[in-house]
């Protein structure tokens, strides 16, 4: 019992850890990007619990895959919108995967040590994975739309259109398991290395 509690306070703090650290990295983005004028007036500030959704949280801990609340992102306030756009939505996807790549080496270097380090390592490798991929899915308001509404605004606004409906199947497809089966297929060849 004491290691299931364990595990799963580990699975917390690292959910916590990869949501804060994926947010970051878009609100670093943002504060580059934005327009001079804008700076001093609408600094973005780091609001840790701003960006953590309890439901995004708990589907980490129980099924490997979640979600963040993203960054409040206005436009308008970049110097260039478009550019601004993309790369405030792929910051978070690549600061991700980054960490995946960084974080491998050492838990190859850990794995032999069956302790809780070696598990918190391996769980933040499959948050982080986990994270960049579920980002990619074009689900409002996830990092990729924000991608569309840089490339087509006019297919962002059909986009937003269906947005209850594309979260209602979001949540059918994550509950039957379609979802992290689809993250799972894709973290496979990361687990080969990881096996070793």
């Amino acid at each position: 019992m004491v290691e299931l509690l364990a595990v799963y306070g580990i699975k917390l703090i690292c959910a916590c850890v990869v949501v804060i650290l994926h947010e970051l990295s878009k609100v670093v983005a943002m504060n580059v990007l934005v327009h001079p004028i804008y700076k001093h007036n609408q600094r973005s500030k780091f609001n840790i619990r701003s960006y953590i959704d309890p439901i995004g949280i708990l589907s980490f801990m129980m099924l490997n895959v979640g979600w963040q609340k993203p960054v409040t992102i206005n436009p308008n306030h970049l110097r260039d919108r478009k550019k601004g756009l993309i790369a405030i939505a792929f910051s978070g996807i690549l600061i991700s995967l980054l960490l995946t790549a960084v974080l491998i080496p050492i838990y190859l270097y850990v794995r032999a040590d069956s302790g809780y380090f070696a598990t918190a390592i391996l769980i933040l490798i499959r948050y982080n994975f986990s994270i960049a991929i579920i980002n990619l899915l074009p689900i409002p308001p996830l990092d990729i739309t924000k991608l569309i509404y840089a490339l087509s605004p006019n297919g962002y606004i059909k986009l937003i259109q269906y947005e209850k409906v594309i979260h209602a199947f979001f949540i059918l497809f994550l509950a039957m398991g379609f979802i992290g089966g689809f993250v799972e297929s894709m973290f496979t060849p990361i687990y080969y290395i990881l096996l070793g």
